[in-house]
């Protein structure tokens, strides 16, 4: 679908195409030759459909036909939309919002209209007596995960546009005894490190991974003393192996200290207090 008017937001043109789609599959439902209650039952999984797509624009389901509400048409004026006629707005796939003369959510239109043919499905299988599925657990559920779900999704989005701005890291490959949240914990413990050290902070600045629903802080990892920051870097990030040069240069833009000059680092050369209990945690 182009955009032909300048005031609609991409989003919303998109919502203007997935309407168009859902209101297509309303009407093959509606088409198949089938029982009430197997119309009913389509006409609610389709709405579980749309809740994937968009959890917090379903409309709330009135319940009963009579307990629907009548459709303002002009709030100056107070006219009013025949519910009937509302509903045939989002049959046989018109172009819906040329008519549709109230603002706002698509989705949540359709889906009242929706709910109206459900309800009016559901008082006729009640007098046949006749036992349906609600779906109203389903429904919940559909909405709980997909709103999980386009979180997750707008944060991978956010990592992606921002993945140039990542703060500098190690890239620290971790051995299998070894358990960097204790290391942490411990370092904390022995006064070497700020209490308030993120775990998901302090994994990335060692290793570049970037924990699940979160997003590495700017501020480099503070250390008590140039001696424990040097301790962890020759001992932990690289294991007593010769740490390159570019690597202590990269130091300063990971690590802080509280004492001393953090370009100063590589010229420490004592054992800080505590590392006895780091060595075991090491591996």
């Amino acid at each position: 679908m182009n955009n032909d008017n300048p005031d609609l937001s991409s989003a919303n043109l998109r919502m203007r195409e997935h309407v168009e789609h859902y209101m297509y599959l309303k009407d093959n439902v509606m088409q198949q030759p089938v029982s009430m209650l197997e119309h009913h039952d389509d006409l609610c999984r389709l709405v579980l459909t749309i809740a994937d797509d968009y959890p917090d624009s379903i409309a709330p389901n009135p319940g009963k036909v009579l307990d629907f509400p009548k459709v303002v048409t002009d709030s100056d004026k107070k006219s009013f939309f025949d519910f009937e006629a509302f509903v045939r707005l989002f049959s046989r796939n018109i172009p819906y919002h040329e008519q549709l003369p109230m603002k706002g959510d698509h989705v949540f239109f359709l889906t009242l209209s929706l709910w109206y043919e459900v309800a009016k499905l559901r008082e006729m299988l009640k007098i046949k007596g006749v036992k349906f599925s609600r779906f109203d657990k389903e429904l919940l559920s559909t909405q709980k995960l997909a709103r999980e779900r386009l979180r997750q999704e707008a944060l991978l989005l956010e990592h992606r546009n921002a993945s140039r701005d990542l703060p500098a890291h190690f890239s620290l490959s971790v051995p299998p005894n070894v358990s960097l949240p204790d290391i942490l914990q411990a370092l904390k413990d022995e006064g070497w490190l700020d209490p308030r050290t993120r775990d998901e902070d302090w994994i990335f600045r060692l290793t570049g991974q970037i924990q699940p629903n979160t997003y590495p802080s700017q501020e480099p990892i503070l250390f008590r003393s140039l001696n424990q920051c040097r301790y962890i870097v020759k001992n932990l990030i690289f294991r007593n192996s010769d740490v390159p040069k570019e690597a202590w240069r990269k130091v300063p833009q990971v690590f802080a200290v509280s004492k001393g000059d953090i370009s100063r680092v590589q010229q420490a050369n004592k054992m800080p207090s505590g590392s006895n209990r780091i060595d075991f945690l090491l591996g």
